[in-house]
Formats: structure tokens, sequence, C-alpha cells
């Protein structure tokens, strides 16, 4: 396993858009996905995606910390997880504000 190297707000990985993973169960995507679950435990982050260490797949890693839950219905603390090509689908028309932290953005 390897701590991978963040691409940093601007670069162009990060503005690219991602390509789908055809075989989520090849060797080099399981490298990679145990590759960037030690990059986020190095870096102390709750999620990273397979752009921010520019490799341009669509490859998601996430946590949901107990401390970061706010006790509305359906808002649980989650293990690690990987998500492969996922897709954002909107619930509905509502929509939160609030301050997001993002590995690649500065401070």
């Amino acid at each position: 396993m390897a701590i991978l190297k963040i691409a940093r707000m601007g670069h162009p990985v990060l503005r690219g858009v991602a390509a789908e993973i055809a075989d989520p169960t090849a060797p080099e995507i399981a490298r990679l996905v145990a590759d960037m679950r030690e990059t986020l435990a190095d870096i102390g982050g709750a999620g990273l995606a397979a752009p921010q260490v520019h490799v341009p797949l669509r490859l998601v890693l996430f946590r949901v910390p107990q401390e970061r839950t706010t006790g509305a219905e359906g808002d649980v603390a989650l293990d690690l997880t990987a998500l492969v090509n996922p897709v954002i689908e909107p619930l509905g028309e509502a929509r939160e504000i609030g301050w997001e932290g993002c590995l690649s953005v500065p401070g």
C-alpha cells in the first residue's frame, strides 16, 4: 500500500470527467482502494475520490463518523465505504446549504 499525493484545486484531473470502471473486481482497483484507504487514514479525512489522487476513475471512499451525524432520521454513522461508478440523483427539490471540507482545497 502507499500514501498517494492529493491533487490540489486547479489541477486538470479535478476538472475532467472521471471514467467508468469496467471491472470493479480487477486487482488494480483493489490496490487503488487500499492505497486510497491508507491515504485517507493518513490525512484524517472523511472521504476521497480517485481524481483527488490523480486517478481519473469513478471511485469514491467515504465514512461518516458518529460525531458527524445530526440525529435526523436516516443519518447514521457509516464505516469506510467504497462506491464504484456512483451516480448522483437528487431525491427532491430540497437543498441544504452549508460548508463542506475538501482535501483538494488548501486550508
